[in-house]
């Protein structure tokens, strides 16, 4: 299994619909800026039965003390504000799918 990058997602693309690596690859470009302005304005977006991009809300953390192996003690965490994170999640249709070709290939993780 390895890691496919952007370059090859766009030639993936062009032999599957037929067509130019320059027209596909302005597509692939044009539905991340578009993605990314979506989830910027606190909309989600649903891609197919694969999932979603949404932003996921996250707590405000007080100021609070932690361990550092550099300094080998303890030492103060600034608070953080409240945040909004943008994460995937897949559809649970896909994730049983997922994990059911796992099984029978018998990876596990």
């Amino acid at each position: 299994m390895g890691y496919v990058n952007r370059d090859e997602l766009v030639r993936l693309v062009a032999k599957y619909t037929g067509f130019t690596i320059s027209d596909t690859r302005e597509m692939v470009e044009a539905y991340t800026v578009i993605v990314e302005r979506l989830l910027r304005e606190g909309h989600s977006v649903r891609f197919g039965d694969l999932g979603r991009f949404k932003l996921k809300d996250m707590a405000a953390q007080s100021e609070r003390k932690g361990y550092s192996p550099k300094v080998k003690g303890l030492v103060t965490i600034s608070a953080k504000p409240a945040y909004k994170k943008p994460e995937f999640a897949f559809t649970q249709s896909f994730r049983k799918e997922i994990r059911a070709i796992s099984e029978k290939s018998g990876v596990n993780g």
